[in-house]
């Protein structure tokens, strides 16, 4: 009976660390897949009318200390981030630019191994940071999709990105 009892655990330790396997194997597809992205990904994270130059320093600091206080240590992951669910602002980009379904589970691995050894060592912080001022997702108003903090400053505050006081700027920052 021990012996029986032997060989199931055996077994049943095969089949873990095939599975395991199996994952490693995955998620070493995924992150060969998201390099062949990377080129079109960076080349859209480009796009938007806000500047990194052109937000004030200390709007900067706020943004960072509410969404991701590492974000210039950390290498696309940060775990203690408190903003966003613990997501950095490294893999907010990746949720946007590399995922069409963003489903939480086995995708946030992914999430995580793409922001950390795809997206941040091939995008500079500043760009980063651009990137995440132009394509946040604001959610949408009237059914039209607000993305990017200026688009979201017209549509939740009427006024442009520049135009909104300290507070506004806080309010669509907790958004």
């Amino acid at each position: 009976m021990a012996r029986r009892r032997g060989s199931a655990w055996r077994y049943l330790g095969l089949a873990a660390a095939g599975l395991l396997a199996a994952l490693v194997a995955y998620e070493l597809f995924a992150l060969h897949r998201a390099r062949q992205a990377t080129p079109e990904v960076l080349a859209a994270a480009a796009q938007g009318e806000l500047k990194v130059v052109d937000v004030p320093k200390r709007r900067l600091a706020m943004l960072l200390k509410v969404e991701d206080p590492g974000f210039y240590r950390h290498r696309g992951v940060d775990f203690s981030t408190p903003g966003a669910g613990m997501t950095s602002i490294t893999q907010s980009l990746v949720r946007r630019f590399y995922f069409d379904d963003f489903q939480p589970g086995f995708a946030k691995l992914e999430q995580s191994l793409i922001a950390r050894f795809v997206l941040d060592p091939a995008m500079p912080k500043q760009a980063q940071l651009q990137a995440y001022l132009n394509h946040s997702h604001f959610g949408a108003v009237d059914g039209r999709r607000v993305i990017g903090f200026a688009d979201a400053a017209r549509a939740f505050h009427g006024r442009e990105f520049a135009e909104l006081p300290d507070g506004q700027f806080l309010g669509l920052v907790g958004m």
